[in-house]
């Protein structure tokens, strides 16, 4: 699984929450592509899932549930991944019939719905009942750029966090983190207007980071 990079006040209030037992049963992460809503979601379902969860709350990533996380293989957790077209009816109902079965790893389940805003109005209607009551011990997290692009009868039955954009040096720790070199950091870092998910697209394709680099040096040339 990608490593979060940012959003470390939302996991805290996030896992405080949890502790608290005042967890919400539906999140929506709002902001711009790339920024990490998606592996935001997953972050926490790890931490929800986990079979030895610390006393801060955080997963243990030792575990067999947080390995089948981390490995994108967990059977408690339920996506729809973010597709170029709108999520149709089918796809919607699928995901809510999934969500209503029993847990078959962990103790509970999560859902994760990305794009959230390409739902169409059938689609939207068949998942009302289960964003406003999911079945017991299950938490759901949808993501889209922004709230107002989500229909207001969906927005209305979450939780809305902002996933605002990632400071430079935020980006820069977590790339060197990945075992980026402190000068392709700096530059990977400062191209990404805060959005850390393209970094990390560039650290895993060489020819993307060669491309990026070149175009920054070629920019400087001309500086």
């Amino acid at each position: 699984m990608d490593h979060l990079i940012g959003h470390d006040a939302i996991v805290r209030a996030l896992r405080s929450a949890r502790a608290r037992g005042r967890m919400g049963h539906a999140y929506l992460l709002v902001g711009p592509a790339c920024v990490g809503k998606t592996t935001l979601a997953k972050w926490f379902a790890r931490d929800l899932l986990c079979a030895q969860v610390g006393v801060d709350g955080a997963a243990c990533r030792t575990c067999t549930s947080c390995a089948a996380v981390d490995g994108n293989r967990h059977p408690d957790i339920l996506r729809i991944a973010e597709e170029s077209h709108a999520i149709g009816v089918d796809a919607a109902r699928a995901w809510t019939t999934a969500i209503a079965s029993s847990p078959l790893l962990g103790k509970c389940k999560v859902g994760i719905l990305e794009g959230a805003h390409t739902c169409s109005e059938d689609a939207a209607n068949a998942l009302l009942k289960t964003i406003e009551e999911p079945p017991p011990n299950t938490v759901l997290f949808l993501t889209a750029g922004a709230r107002s692009d989500v229909l207001p009868t969906i927005v209305s039955r979450t939780v809305v966090l902002h996933c605002r954009r990632v400071p430079v040096d935020v980006i820069r720790g977590g790339l060197l983190a990945y075992g980026v070199a402190h000068g392709e950091a700096e530059v990977l870092a400062a191209d990404v207007e805060g959005c850390p998910g393209i970094a990390i697209s560039w650290v895993r394709d060489a020819t993307l980071r060669a491309a990026a680099l070149e175009q920054r040096t070629c920019a400087q040339t001309f500086l």
